[in-house]
């Protein structure tokens, strides 16, 4: 996928949350508590990976960069 349509993608799950963002308030704040945070850092930690790897994959495509932290704000 090219940079520009990730980026669309991405764009458009921001779009979502700020539809609604105390829905997205509401949702960040009860998971934790609903006990299943495990499986919410373990996602995390899998988006973070898949995220870095893309974004090395198009390391040609862009500007000289900080991959750990251009990873930290797509994630």
């Amino acid at each position: 996928m090219s940079i520009e349509k990730a980026v669309r993608r991405h764009t458009v799950a921001i779009e979502a949350h700020r539809i609604d963002p105390k829905l997205h308030r509401v949702l960040a704040e009860q998971i934790p508590r609903t006990g299943q945070l495990a499986d919410v850092e373990a996602f995390n930690r899998e988006v973070h990976v898949l995220v870095r790897a893309y974004l090395e994959s198009r390391r040609k495509d862009m500007r000289k960069i900080d991959l750990d932290i251009a990873t930290f704000i797509c994630a």
